[in-house]
């Protein structure tokens, strides 16, 4: 019996596990992160000078603060 085969026998609900969380997952990021684009502050209006801002979220979580279990 081949892998998929036996694994979908024993976890019936285990696809649908993963799709739904990983739509969640998505959800909840894309809602987090256009709450942090939400808390930037306007910037100024300063005549005669060009302004750009930018907000890159960052790709995983700083080293000191992963949780590790």
């Amino acid at each position: 019996m081949t892998t998929a085969r036996a694994c979908s026998r024993r976890r019936p609900g285990a696809a649908s596990a993963t799709i739904e969380n990983a739509r969640l997952y998505r959800q909840v990021r894309q809602a987090a992160e256009e709450f942090q684009r939400r808390l930037l502050p306007e910037m100024p209006d300063l005549p005669g000078l060009d302004r750009q801002g930018r907000y890159q979220p960052a790709t995983e979580a700083p080293a000191h603060r992963r949780r590790t279990t």
